[in-house]
């Protein structure tokens, strides 16, 4: 029976690794490749090329929203095609979410009724490492391990 399997990923080489490994592990699995679409929704990047276009904060924030969502597609979507090449049945699943990543993981294993969770690991430490990693976040809430 093919396992039902939620990938985090924020196209770290991190989260491709955790795609590589869940493959190796569960071949043939069915994944749901999921990107966090959070605060400030576009990366830094982004922001700093739409500040000069924008007459004022207003369309500054709609310009954020738009590219921000079609970054936030293209990642998943880099995603998906990772797990794809590695042999899974995989398919997008972009939240856009204001609450903590490891929390909002742990609420779409529940929402799609995945059999497992799939995170990498940046290797943060100091002070990102105190205030929780998204895999431990994960590992406290999910239902599934």
């Amino acid at each position: 029976m093919p396992v039902d399997a939620i990938v985090g990923y924020d196209g770290s080489p991190g989260a491709s690794a955790a795609i590589a490994a869940g493959a190796l592990l569960f071949p043939g699995a069915h994944g749901w490749i999921t990107y966090l679409w959070v605060p400030p929704f576009a990366s830094d990047k982004v922001r700093r090329r739409l500040r000069p276009m924008a007459r004022d904060a207003n369309e500054l924030a709609e310009m954020v929203e738009r590219e921000g969502e079609c970054e936030a597609q293209r990642i998943v979507g880099m995603g998906v095609t990772l797990a794809r090449a590695a042999g899974w049945h995989a398919e997008p699943l972009l939240k856009r979410t204001w609450g903590p990543e490891g929390l909002r993981i742990a609420q779409a294993v529940d929402d799609v009724q995945a059999d497992l969770v799939v995170v990498g690991a940046r290797g943060l430490g100091g002070t990102q490492a105190v205030l929780g990693s998204v895999s431990d976040m994960v590992l406290h809430y999910c239902r599934c391990k």
